[in-house]
């Protein structure tokens, strides 16, 4: 007779394929799911009760910056909402590879960590992508970690900071890196259109690139070049790199922008269906919220940014400079999206991070502008360039009836958008900490737009399926024990725009690999997560 690890007794199983619930045990040995049905008769080393509770595969973060990172190891934010799996290297962000100088790592808080782990040795590992991918494979994490690569990491590795068209031996230069990060672990490659160097490469780059992914069998998730007022053609634009080479494409937390656009989901979700039944395969992520968040910077126009993030803080000290900019934006006629206008002015600007004055956290740049008797674009510019860049800020954006129309698609998955934040939430947005108790609690439970099994399934079965992850997504004999046990009625949200690092209730059990790395929504610090490739 089999000895179980643990067996989970009488839950209500939520499988993530979108069956109906069920009432067995679940037997788990070492890090698998051994046996489904009726254990009352075997033995096990832990016996956990779960009756009126629900059992679901455990979540896969399909947008996850994790990577952006890699100090904090833990991910306490992703796994106490269930998190097991985070899909990294999103936005075209990344830190491999690289010129032996990392970009992309948020700044953390805190320094308790049982892994230190030395910059440098980071900076020579990932300057190829079989480096870095050896050093996830070496090092353990509070998740599983199934990373794509950048092509901003790809494009300034070739060419720097430049907004040039590449040349043939740049281009070639850009193929080689995309072609060893598809080889050495990397799932597929992610762009961001509205931060540079995305927001100044060319369609063209993006086909050619996109052929090397198709080749490889991999996925291209696009942050579009606009998700305002120029949502529509940005969403054409991703469909025809698609078209033109075969690559699977992911639309990156899909939303639209700005009072004027709202509604327009009508019409991109119309635009994708049609390019699916032209045989273009098409998926999208979305987070459940309706404000958004970034790094403030992302205010200025893609025209100015070209000149390089060093060149435009140091241009900001010039009035005539700032004005030139202030001019651009309100004319409303850049090339990209001007996300102030998006977000209806700085009334819908709120600091979510800068830590050089953090009594502005929290306010929107309009009442700092009232508050202080000073002009909202110098706030917004001081801001930006005593930050030396890195503020971020939340904006309201979106109308809720597009989150729903988009929620209920049925390509649609769920992610999260966020680093991992077990002692600071670099983005300070509440979806670090709430975005699947919010899928749960809100339009599951209150507004009834979900059912809970196609919120499980939008979460997990699908979003493997997707990725192309084998053994994991399901509550099936053989998968991974990836797996949590739910309290509905004990389900709480306590993340917000106020209090972005607020932890949830109603998670009593989170497992991954078969290891318990929450109990009573506590994180253990348990360091289970593998890195995963297909």
């Amino acid at each position: 007779m089999i000895l179980y690890d643990y067996i989970l007794k009488n839950g209500n199983i939520i499988d993530g394929n979108n069956n109906d619930c069920y009432i067995a045990d679940i037997g788990i040995v070492n890090d698998s799911i051994k046996s489904i049905g009726i254990l009352s008769e075997c033995d096990a080393k832990n016996t956990i009760y779960a009756s009126g509770k629900f059992i679901t595969p455990g979540f896969i973060d399909a947008h996850s910056h994790g990577d952006l990172n890699l100090f904090d190891v833990y991910a306490k934010n992703q796994l106490l909402q269930g998190i097991t799996t985070e899909i990294t290297g999103q936005c075209g962000e990344g830190i491999s590879p690289n010129n032996g100088k990392i970009k992309y790592i948020a700044a953390i808080e805190g320094n308790n960590f049982e892994q230190k782990i030395k910059i440098q040795e980071i900076n020579e590992k990932s300057k190829t992508y079989k480096g870095f991918f050896e050093y996830l494979q070496s090092n353990k994490f509070g998740v599983n970690i199934l990373p794509q690569v950048g092509h901003g990491a790809i494009h300034n590795t070739a060419m720097g900071n430049s907004s040039d068209i590449p040349n043939r031996e740049q281009m070639n230069k850009m193929i080689d890196l995309l072609g060893e990060a598809m080889e050495n672990g990397a799932i597929g490659m992610s762009a961001g259109l509205i931060y540079p160097p995305g927001s100044y490469t060319g369609k063209e780059e993006l086909i050619e690139l996109c052929k090397i992914v198709s080749k490889y069998k991999g996925r291209y998730s696009t942050h579009l070049r606009s998700e305002g007022d120029m949502v529509i053609e940005a969403v054409k634009e991703a469909i025809e790199i698609a078209e033109k080479t075969g690559v699977r494409l992911i639309i990156s937390h899909h939303k639209v922008s700005g009072k004027n656009n709202w509604g327009k989901s009508v019409e991109t979700l119309k635009l994708i269906d049609d390019a699916i039944k032209r045989g273009v395969d098409i998926w999208l992520d979305q987070y459940p919220y309706t404000a958004g968040a970034t790094v403030l910077s992302a205010i200025i126009p893609t025209e100015f940014i070209r000149a390089g993030n060093d060149n435009v803080l140091k241009n900001l000290e010039d009035r005539i400079y700032r004005g030139e900019i202030k001019k651009f934006i309100e004319s409303n006629r850049s090339s990209g999206e001007i996300i102030l206008n998006s977000a209806g002015g700085f009334s819908g600007v709120i600091v979510a991070k800068y830590e050089e004055n953090p009594e502005y956290v929290g306010k929107t740049i309009e009442s700092l502008s009232l508050n202080l008797q000073k002009d909202p674009y110098d706030i917004l510019f001081d801001i930006i360039q005593k930050s030396n860049g890195q503020a971020m800020a939340v904006y309201n954006l979106m109308d809720e009836k597009d989150v729903i129309r988009i929620m209920k698609y049925n390509r649609t998955t769920f992610g999260t958008d966020a680093t991992h934040s077990t002692y600071a939430n670099p983005f300070g947005h509440p979806r670090a900490f709430g975005t699947f108790p919010t899928l749960i609690k809100k339009y599951v439970l209150e507004k009834n737009i979900l059912t809970l099994e196609e919120m499980v399934y939008k979460a997990s079965g699908l979003t493997a399926k997707v990725a192309k992850l084998k053994n994991r997504g399901l509550i099936k004999e053989g998968y991974r024990a990836d797996i949590n046990i739910i309290d509905l009625k004990k389900l709480r949200i306590n993340s917000s725009y106020e209090n972005p690092n607020g932890n949830n209730l109603g998670f009593d059990y989170v497992f991954v690999n078969g290891q318990i790395a929450v109990k009573d929504d506590t994180y253990n610090g348990v360091l289970a997560g593998k890195t995963l490739s297909v």
